[in-house]
This record gives C-alpha cells, sequence and structure tokens, in this order.
C-alpha cells in the first residue's frame, strides 16, 4: 500500500509509514488522506522556511564581518558582497526546489 501522507510503500503489515509515520489504520474517513497530504506539506513549507531563515541569518553575518573591508574599498567590497550575496541565494533557490521535488 502507498502512504496517503508521502507516497512510500507501506510494507504489508506495518502500522505506520516507515518514512513519514502516517498511520494508515488511524484513518476514519475519507478525509483522512487527504489531511495527512496537507499536514506533510505544511511541515515540508515549515521546514522550508527554518533552512531559509537560517540562511539569511548566516548570509547577514557574512556581510557584516565583511564590513570592514568595505571601509577599506568600498567598491571592491560592495562587488564581492554582492557576489555572494548571489551566490547564497541561488543555493537557498536550488535547495528549496530540492525540498518542493522530494514531495
Amino acid at each position: 500500500m502507498a502512504c496517503a501522507r508521502c507516497g512510500s510503500e507501506i510494507p504489508a503489515g506495518a502500522d505506520v509509514c516507515p518514512k513519514c509515520g502516517w498511520r494508515p489504520s488511524a484513518s476514519t474517513s475519507a478525509d483522512r488522506p487527504f489531511e495527512a497530504s496537507v499536514d506533510a506539506l505544511a511541515e515540508d513549507a515549515e521546514r522550508a522556511a527554518r533552512e531559509l531563515a537560517k540562511a539569511t541569518a548566516q548570509l547577514a553575518a557574512r556581510l557584516a564581518a565583511g564590513a570592514g573591508r568595505a571601509a577599506d574599498d568600498p567598491r571592491g567590497a560592495v562587488k564581492a558582497g554582492l557576489k555572494r550575496v548571489g551566490r547564497e541565494l541561488d543555493a537557498v533557490a536550488k535547495d528549496l526546489e530540492k525540498l518542493l521535488k522530494e514531495k
């Protein structure tokens, strides 16, 4: 049987999905698989938001650390900072795309 929450295969006789922990035996209505899917999507969105917040905080810390260099060479520091920001944002976008493809 396929898990209604994450789509993984649930082995015969198993009480819970080995990947996400959803309990097919707990389903008491036809709406339960839909609710489980919505719950899984909400969890994914929360995880993605936490990862984005973490990446943003790391990026802010790196930019703050480079503030001293900006005083010595403003143009060079700005160019380098913009390149770093671009790379970081690309990495975050790839991570979010990966999360979305997993589901």
